[in-house]
Protein backbone atom coordinates (compact mmCIF):
# COMPACT_ATOMS: atom_id res chain seq x y z
CA UNK A 1 0.00 0.00 0.00
CA UNK A 2 1.79 3.21 -1.13
CA UNK A 3 0.45 6.62 0.06
CA UNK A 4 -0.11 8.32 -3.09
CA UNK A 5 -2.77 10.70 -2.91
CA UNK A 6 -1.31 13.27 -5.02
CA UNK A 7 2.16 12.66 -7.09
CA UNK A 8 5.50 12.76 -5.90
CA UNK A 9 6.57 15.29 -8.67
CA UNK A 10 3.70 17.49 -7.70
CA UNK A 11 4.30 17.37 -3.95
CA UNK A 12 8.16 17.76 -4.75
CA UNK A 13 7.52 20.52 -6.93
CA UNK A 14 5.97 22.49 -4.16
CA UNK A 15 8.09 21.29 -1.00
CA UNK A 16 11.22 23.93 -1.53
CA UNK A 17 9.94 27.10 -0.70
CA UNK A 18 13.12 28.65 -2.61
CA UNK A 19 13.53 29.15 -5.76
CA UNK A 20 16.78 26.98 -6.41
CA UNK A 21 17.08 24.72 -3.56
CA UNK A 22 20.51 23.47 -4.54
CA UNK A 23 21.77 27.25 -3.12
CA UNK A 24 19.68 26.86 -0.07
CA UNK A 25 22.84 27.15 2.12
CA UNK A 26 25.91 28.50 0.49
CA UNK A 27 27.89 28.53 3.49
CA UNK A 28 27.34 25.40 5.21
CA UNK A 29 29.49 24.81 7.90
CA UNK A 30 29.39 21.90 10.61
CA UNK A 31 27.58 24.15 13.47
CA UNK A 32 25.31 25.36 10.41
CA UNK A 33 24.51 22.13 9.44
CA UNK A 34 23.76 20.45 12.87
CA UNK A 35 21.08 23.55 13.99
CA UNK A 36 19.33 23.33 11.24
CA UNK A 37 18.83 19.65 10.78
CA UNK A 38 18.35 19.53 14.56
CA UNK A 39 15.31 22.11 13.81
CA UNK A 40 14.04 20.38 10.70
CA UNK A 41 14.11 17.25 12.96
CA UNK A 42 12.59 18.30 15.99
CA UNK A 43 9.77 20.39 13.72
CA UNK A 44 9.23 16.86 12.01
CA UNK A 45 8.71 15.58 15.20
CA UNK A 46 6.17 18.22 16.57
CA UNK A 47 4.25 17.39 12.79
CA UNK A 48 4.04 13.88 13.18
CA UNK A 49 2.71 13.62 16.66
CA UNK A 50 0.28 16.64 15.37
CA UNK A 51 -1.06 14.15 12.87
CA UNK A 52 -1.03 10.86 15.44
CA UNK A 53 -3.40 13.29 17.05
CA UNK A 54 -5.97 14.75 14.40
CA UNK A 55 -5.69 12.46 11.59
CA UNK A 56 -9.35 10.20 11.33
CA UNK A 57 -7.26 7.33 9.87
CA UNK A 58 -5.78 4.50 12.33
CA UNK A 59 -2.55 3.71 9.44
CA UNK A 60 -1.74 7.56 9.09
CA UNK A 61 -2.09 7.44 13.04
CA UNK A 62 0.57 5.09 13.61
CA UNK A 63 2.76 6.03 11.04
CA UNK A 64 2.93 8.89 12.21
CA UNK A 65 3.64 8.35 15.46
CA UNK A 66 6.46 5.92 14.38
CA UNK A 67 7.80 8.74 12.29
CA UNK A 68 7.79 11.12 15.68
CA UNK A 69 9.67 8.35 17.47
CA UNK A 70 11.75 7.82 14.26
CA UNK A 71 13.46 11.69 14.46
CA UNK A 72 13.70 11.83 17.83
CA UNK A 73 16.19 9.15 17.60
CA UNK A 74 17.57 10.63 14.66
CA UNK A 75 17.94 14.11 16.75
CA UNK A 76 20.28 11.56 19.19
CA UNK A 77 22.05 10.41 16.34
CA UNK A 78 22.57 13.75 15.55
CA UNK A 79 24.00 14.41 19.00
CA UNK A 80 26.35 11.61 19.03
CA UNK A 81 27.95 12.14 15.56
CA UNK A 82 28.72 15.79 16.77
CA UNK A 83 30.25 14.41 19.84
CA UNK A 84 32.42 11.64 18.29
CA UNK A 85 33.59 14.63 15.40
CA UNK A 86 34.26 16.90 17.79
CA UNK A 87 32.07 19.53 16.20
CA UNK A 88 30.73 22.12 18.82
CA UNK A 89 26.94 21.22 19.76
CA UNK A 90 24.83 23.36 18.48
CA UNK A 91 21.48 21.68 18.79
CA UNK A 92 17.96 23.27 18.52
CA UNK A 93 15.00 21.30 19.79
CA UNK A 94 12.65 24.60 18.58
CA UNK A 95 11.22 25.28 14.99
CA UNK A 96 12.44 28.66 14.34
CA UNK A 97 9.57 31.40 13.19
CA UNK A 98 8.78 30.58 9.37
CA UNK A 99 8.74 26.71 10.57
CA UNK A 100 6.56 27.41 13.48
CA UNK A 101 4.27 29.19 11.15
CA UNK A 102 4.27 26.18 9.09
CA UNK A 103 3.17 23.91 11.85
CA UNK A 104 0.47 26.56 13.03
CA UNK A 105 -0.90 25.82 9.67
CA UNK A 106 -0.92 22.64 9.97
CA UNK A 107 -2.85 22.89 13.07
CA UNK A 108 -5.70 24.68 12.39
CA UNK A 109 -6.38 23.37 8.93
CA UNK A 110 -9.72 21.73 7.95
CA UNK A 111 -10.15 18.75 9.48
CA UNK A 112 -11.29 17.81 5.65
CA UNK A 113 -7.76 18.91 4.02
CA UNK A 114 -5.45 17.47 7.18
CA UNK A 115 -4.14 14.24 5.95
CA UNK A 116 -3.13 15.97 2.63
CA UNK A 117 -1.57 18.77 4.67
CA UNK A 118 0.13 16.62 6.66
CA UNK A 119 1.92 14.56 4.21
CA UNK A 120 2.86 17.83 1.70
CA UNK A 121 4.48 19.25 5.20
CA UNK A 122 6.03 16.04 5.99
CA UNK A 123 7.57 15.80 2.65
CA UNK A 124 8.69 19.73 2.24
CA UNK A 125 10.45 19.20 5.38
CA UNK A 126 12.42 15.99 3.99
CA UNK A 127 12.90 17.75 1.03
CA UNK A 128 15.01 20.32 2.58
CA UNK A 129 16.58 17.88 5.16
CA UNK A 130 17.97 15.62 2.21
CA UNK A 131 19.08 19.09 0.06
CA UNK A 132 21.26 20.17 3.47
CA UNK A 133 22.50 16.56 4.36
CA UNK A 134 23.28 16.46 0.52
CA UNK A 135 25.21 19.42 0.31
CA UNK A 136 27.19 18.69 3.97
CA UNK A 137 28.08 15.78 2.65
CA UNK A 138 29.64 17.01 -0.43
CA UNK A 139 31.55 19.61 0.61
CA UNK A 140 32.64 18.11 4.23
CA UNK A 141 34.51 15.22 5.65
CA UNK A 142 34.14 15.29 9.47
CA UNK A 143 33.41 11.35 9.20
CA UNK A 144 30.89 11.14 11.76
CA UNK A 145 28.19 13.69 10.08
CA UNK A 146 29.05 12.59 7.07
CA UNK A 147 27.95 9.47 7.53
CA UNK A 148 24.83 11.06 9.57
CA UNK A 149 24.06 12.89 6.28
CA UNK A 150 24.48 9.99 4.17
CA UNK A 151 22.36 8.15 6.37
CA UNK A 152 19.72 10.40 6.81
CA UNK A 153 19.07 11.23 2.94
CA UNK A 154 18.80 7.09 2.40
CA UNK A 155 16.21 7.44 5.26
CA UNK A 156 14.51 10.37 3.84
CA UNK A 157 14.22 9.37 0.28
CA UNK A 158 12.94 5.78 1.35
CA UNK A 159 9.88 7.41 3.33
CA UNK A 160 9.80 9.93 0.29
CA UNK A 161 8.82 6.86 -2.05
CA UNK A 162 6.03 5.62 -0.04
CA UNK A 163 4.18 8.77 -1.73
CA UNK A 164 5.55 7.75 -5.00
CA UNK A 165 2.67 6.91 -7.12
CA UNK A 166 1.77 2.85 -7.07
CA UNK A 167 1.43 0.65 -10.19
CA UNK A 168 -2.27 -1.54 -9.41
CA UNK A 169 -5.22 0.82 -8.64
CA UNK A 170 -6.38 1.37 -5.53
CA UNK A 171 -9.65 2.34 -3.07
CA UNK A 172 -9.62 5.87 -1.80
CA UNK A 173 -8.89 4.37 1.75
CA UNK A 174 -5.39 2.94 0.16
CA UNK A 175 -4.58 6.06 -1.46
CA UNK A 176 -3.80 7.90 1.67
CA UNK A 177 -2.64 5.14 4.01
CA UNK A 178 1.15 4.99 4.17
CA UNK A 179 2.94 1.28 3.92
CA UNK A 180 3.78 0.76 7.10
CA UNK A 181 7.30 -0.65 7.49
Amino acid sequence: MYMSPHRLSDLIATAIPFPSGHLFHRRLTPETFVTAVSRLNSLAIQVHRTASLRSRQPEIQTYARQMAEGHIWLNEALLTACEASGTPKSMEYTPDIAQQKRLDDLQLCEAADFDFDYIRLQNQIYMEIVILCEQFSHRHSHDRLEIYALTMCNYLRFHLEQFAPGGAAKTPSEDIAPKIV
